[in-house]
C-alpha cells in the first residue's frame, strides 16, 4: 500500500535545503558585505584620523604664526619728503633709531624727477617699505574723490617737514603721532612763529641748538649717518675731484615755482669775491641749485668770464661733491642757501653769507636768519684762503648765546 505522504516529504526536504543553500548565499553575500563595509569603515577612519592631524598642524601652524606676528608685530611710519635733501634727512632719522619700524616714503615732486627721486630714495635706505611718488599740484589739490598714495594705512607716526601743514596731514593720513624734521632755514621758521605750545612735538634737526628757546623737543639728526649716506652713494654718480687744495663753493640760490626772474642775475653779486679769490690762486666753483637750471647760459654770464667754474655733475645735492672734496674746501658761499648754516658743525667747513637780496622776496625773512648765523662773505676780500676757518670759528665762540627770533 502506497504511503501518500512520502513524496510531500521529499519536497519539503528539498524545498528546505534549497532555502538553506540560498540562505548561506546570502549569508556569504551579506559577510562579505559587512566585511567590504568594515573595511571601508576602517580606511575612511584612517582618513578622518589624517584629515584632523593635518587640521591640527594647521592650527598649529596658524596659531605659531599669529602669535609669531604679535610677538614681532613692527609699527608703520610715514615720512613725507619734498625731494632730494628731505629724502636724505628722513633715511637719516629712519636708519638712526631701532630698526623695528616698517617704513614709507612720499614724496611730492617739484621742478625733480620722479625716477630720479625714487633712485635716490632706495640709494639712501634700502629699507624702504615702500616709496611713492606725486606731482605736487597733485598732492596739494586733490579732492575728496582721490586717496593720496598711503592715505588708507594706519601709521604708528607720521613725519613731515612743515609744522603749518598739520591740518593738511592730520586730515589725509592716519597716525597716532605726528613728528617734524627740518627741510632747511624755513622749517625752524615756521616751528619759531609756531603760537601753540609744542612741548609734545618732536621737531628733528641738523642744528638743533637753533631752537634751543623754543619749547619744542629737537632731536638731533645724525651728522655721521647724515655724511655716510652721501659717501656711500657717490660710488653710484660721476662727482668731480678737486685738483687744487684750495677752493671756494658758491652754492647757487632756489627760488619759488612762480619766480620769473632771470637765474643769472644774482650771480653777479659773487663776481667781486670770486675774482679776488681767483687772484689768489684759489679755484672757485658754482654749483647750481637742483631747482633751478642754468641751462647753457652759465657760460655768458659774469661769473664764467670772471674765470669760475660750473660744477657739472649727476649727483642730485651738493652734499656729494663736499664729501669728495671736503679737506680741499676753503670755504661756503651763498647769497642764500640751508647748507650754509650746518656747513661748519656738519662738515667742519666755514660759510659765508653774502649779504644781498634773495631772488625772492619771500626768502628775505628766511636769510635773516643765515645773516645772523654766519659771517659776512665780505671777509673773503680781506683774508686769505688759509684764514677763513679761523675767522668761522671765532664769529661762531664770539656769538656763541645767539638764537634766532622773529
Amino acid at each position: 500500500m502506497q504511503q501518500p505522504h512520502k513524496p510531500r516529504i521529499g519536497q519539503y526536504f528539498k524545498s528546505a535545503i534549497a532555502s538553506l543553500v540560498r540562505r548561506q548565499h546570502h549569508s556569504s553575500i551579506l559577510r562579505d558585505e559587512v566585511a567590504s563595509l568594515k573595511q571601508q569603515l576602517i580606511e575612511y577612519q584612517g582618513q578622518v584620523t589624517e584629515s584632523l592631524k593635518a587640521q591640527s598642524i594647521g592650527l598649529d601652524t596658524l596659531g605659531g604664526k599669529l602669535t609669531n606676528s604679535i610677538e614681532n608685530f613692527r609699527p608703520k611710519r610715514l615720512f613725507i619728503s619734498t625731494g632730494f635733501f628731505s629724502t636724505a634727512i628722513a633715511a637719516t632719522i629712519a636708519l638712526q633709531g631701532d630698526a623695528c619700524y616698517d617704513d614709507y616714503l612720499l614724496v611730492p615732486i617739484d621742478r625733480q624727477s620722479e625716477s630720479d627721486n625714487i633712485q635716490w630714495a632706495y640709494q639712501a635706505n634700502d629699507s624702504w617699505i615702500d616709496v611713492k611718488c606725486i606731482p605736487h599740484s597733485e598732492y596739494y589739490n586733490h579732492n575728496n574723490d582721490s586717496k593720496l598714495p598711503f592715505s588708507e594705512i594706519e601709521f604708528d607716526s607720521i613725519f613731515s617737514p612743515f609744522i603749518e601743514m598739520t591740518g593738511f596731514i592730520e586730515e589725509n593720513f592716519h597716525a597716532k603721532k605726528h613728528h617734524y624734521f627740518e627741510e632747511g632755514i624755513t622749517s625752524y621758521l615756521q616751528v619759531l612763529r609756531e603760537t601753540k605750545n609744542l612741548q609734545d612735538t618732536l621737531f628733528y634737526a641738523l642744528s638743533p641748538s637753533l631752537l634751543r628757546n623754543s619749547s619744542v623737543i629737537t632731536p638731533p639728526v645724525s651728522g655721521a649717518i647724515f655724511r655716510e649716506i652721501f659717501i656711500r652713494n657717490n660710488a653710484s654718480y660721476r662727482v668731480p675731484i678737486f685738483e687744487n687744495p684750495r677752493n671756494i663753493l658758491i652754492l647757487a640760490t632756489g627760488a619759488p615755482p612762480d619766480h620769473t626772474g632771470d637765474p643769472l642775475a644774482a650771480l653777479s653779486a659773487y663776481v667781486p669775491i670770486a675774482q679776488a679769490m681767483i687772484n689768489a690762486g684759489v679755484d672757485v666753483w658754482l654749483h647750481p641749485h637742483p631747482r633751478v637750471s642754468l641751462g647753457d647760459t652759465f657760460g655768458t654770464s659774469e661769473l664764467a668770464r670772471a674765470g669760475v667754474r660750473l660744477i657739472e655733475t649727476d649727483a642730485p645735492l651738493v652734499e656729494s661733491v663736499i664729501v669728495n672734496n671736503r679737506e680741499k674746501i676753503s670755504a661756503i658761499v651763498s647769497i642764500y642757501s640751508s647748507l650754509t648754516v650746518h656747513a661748519l658743525t656738519l662738515f667742519g667747513i666755514p660759510a659765508f653769507s653774502v649779504h644781498a637780496a634773495p631772488p625772492d622776496e619771500k626768502q628775505a625773512w628766511w636769510k635773516a636768519i643765515q645773516d645772523a648765523a654766519i659771517p659776512d662773505a665780505e671777509c673773503l676780500l680781506h683774508a686769505s684762503s688759509d684764514e677763513l676757518l679761523h675767522i668761522a670759528n671765532s664769529f661762531h665762540n664770539q656769538n656763541i648765546g645767539w638764537a634766532p627770533t622773529l
